[in-house]
């Protein structure tokens, strides 16, 4: 199964924060993708 959970912290703004040793797992590479 492809299935990751993490645990949801609030921040300010209309961001998420993804925590650096999950970037590999999601092809993140912070050049203004959006997930959903």
């Amino acid at each position: 199964l492809g299935i990751q959970a993490f645990e949801p912290i609030l921040v300010e703004g209309k961001a998420i924060h993804l925590p650096p040793l999950a970037c590999a797992a999601f092809n993140a590479d912070f050049d203004g993708d959006q997930m959903a």
